[in-house]
């Protein structure tokens, strides 16, 4: 998304900032989707959540087990340990 997609918001009193509609749809995010938010240095970053292995936090490469997921790097290193 280029910059022209840059707009400004004022934080309301409970904190909360909507983020606009242009963006919303452009990023596919609907209501109710849960969105990570982050800090990176001195800015506040908003991104979709994903899920992210219950061990090592990796992001990518995950194995669905119930309701959590393992990376494949951690899945590995529990098997050979039993």
């Amino acid at each position: 998304m280029k910059n022209e997609a840059m707009d400004i918001r004022q934080l309301d009193s409970l904190g909360r900032v909507v983020i606009p509609k242009k963006m919303r749809v452009a990023l596919n995010i609907s209501e109710n989707d849960n969105l990570r938010i982050s800090l990176e240095g001195n800015a506040i970053v908003i991104r979709r959540d994903q899920p992210l292995c219950a061990i090592c936090r990796r992001e990518r490469d995950l194995i669905e087990i119930g309701e959590a997921y393992i990376c494949s790097g951690c899945a590995a290193e529990i098997s050979e340990k039993f």
